[in-house]
């Protein structure tokens, strides 16, 4: 590749297999550009019936850990799987096996949805903190009651 980075990297999946899945070179961000990303995806989350998150909104620049996180976007993850044809449902680990993240699958995916959802694309802000090695989630217990981007 012209960079020199590779762009593959492997997982192993519950069996055992070794599965290759694409890496995000990140594009350089800013903190405050970060943020307007991830202010983007929760209103556009409210906007198909996300909770609204309380308390502050941060980019932390460290690996995000197991406990105390869960998805910003937890009502329109509902939301997709109501609404999934057997086109969608085939897809599904297929493009999610490109990058193991699944807010870029369902970005993907979102022209197969319906124009409600289409309108809204809640998951392009998740994309675009993905190109930047982000990740947006709502926090709790230790962390705090918020929302934080964290940032490989």
């Amino acid at each position: 590749m012209g960079s020199g980075r590779d762009v593959w990297a492997v997982t192993a999946c519950e069996s055992g297999e070794q599965i290759p899945y694409v890496v995000a070179v990140p594009v350089e961000a800013t903190d405050a550009q970060l943020l307007s990303f991830a202010r983007d995806a929760q209103t556009r989350g409210e906007m198909l019936g996300s909770p609204k998150r309380k308390g502050p909104m941060r980019v932390l620049r460290e690996k995000m850990p197991r406990k105390g996180v869960g998805s910003l976007t937890d009502g329109v993850d509902d939301l997709f799987i109501e609404e999934w044809t057997s086109e969608v449902y085939f897809l599904r680990e297929s493009v999610y096996g490109l990058t193991t993240y699944h807010h870029v699958r369902d970005w993907i995916l979102t022209p197969a949805y319906s124009a409600r959802i289409r309108a809204v694309d809640p998951f392009e802000p998740q994309f675009e903190l993905w190109k930047r090695g982000a990740s947006v989630v709502s926090t709790w217990g230790p962390l705090g009651d918020g929302v934080a981007v964290f940032v490989k």
